[in-house]
């Protein structure tokens, strides 16, 4: 994914980091968007603001555009984990629903995802931007405070998505599995699980499940603590 390369690009910075912050709360009410991300840039550049008050207002806008972000990918995202319970899928049509449902999710959320670490390329440019005109001493002291959180939070969430994909890319081939296989398998609802009379189906679909849990297993223990 392009992403990937922004980061490569951007460098190692947040390499190793485990923290997934999911609601970031930040200091200013809120305002309307336009408006708001005109205001924060107008007190950006404005000279009668000290640096450290222009990092600040930077800085909250870009953890508040970033939240609003991941609150949105995680409302679209439960929708995968939807498609492939069997109480979904208890007849061809459904099938075929949920199927097509997948088709159009994981793309979005590819998307929102590309997005997003896009969001991330652009806020280390404008800091860039933000301390060019400062002393050394001014801009090493913020370059060393936004590396610390672009360490924190950027590394966390390179973490999450780099295995959010693998999962993604399993509940798609899970999903067109069962649809390939819906006329022939019975869901038993009282035990909430998908039966296959052939013992092959039920050995890859017991495959998909499993590798679904290992992954997102990594994928809470990547985040553990935090």
């Amino acid at each position: 994914m392009k992403w990937v390369l922004v980061f490569i690009v951007m460098g190692a910075l947040a390499a190793g980091s485990s923290a997934f912050l999911l609601d970031v709360e930040v200091s200013q009410s809120p305002a309307p968007e336009e408006e708001k991300e005109e205001v924060v840039q107008q007190e950006e550049s404005d000279p009668e603001l000290s640096i450290e008050k222009q990092f600040e207002n930077f800085l909250n806008e870009f953890l508040r555009n970033v939240n609003e972000q991941v609150k949105d990918y995680k409302t679209q995202r439960k929708v995968l984990a939807e498609t492939i319970k069997p109480l979904n899928l208890r007849s061809p049509a459904y099938v075929e629903e949920n199927y097509m449902l997948m088709q159009r999710t994981a793309p979005e959320l590819r998307q929102k995802m590309e997005a997003l670490m896009q969001t991330f390329s652009q806020a280390g440019n404008r800091v860039e931007a933000l301390i060019a005109s400062q002393p050394p001493e001014a801009r090493d002291a913020i370059l060393k405070e936004w590396q610390q959180m672009e360490k924190k939070r950027v590394g966390a969430y390179i973490s999450f998505f780099l295995i959010e994909e693998d999962l993604i890319k399993v509940y798609e081939q899970l999903m067109g599995f069962y649809y390939q296989t819906s006329p022939v398998f019975k869901v038993d609802v009282e035990n909430d699980r998908i039966v296959f009379d052939n013992a092959e189906d039920e050995v890859r679909n017991l495959a998909f499940l499993k590798t679904l849990d290992k992954l997102s297993e990594k994928q809470a223990e990547a985040v553990k603590g935090q």
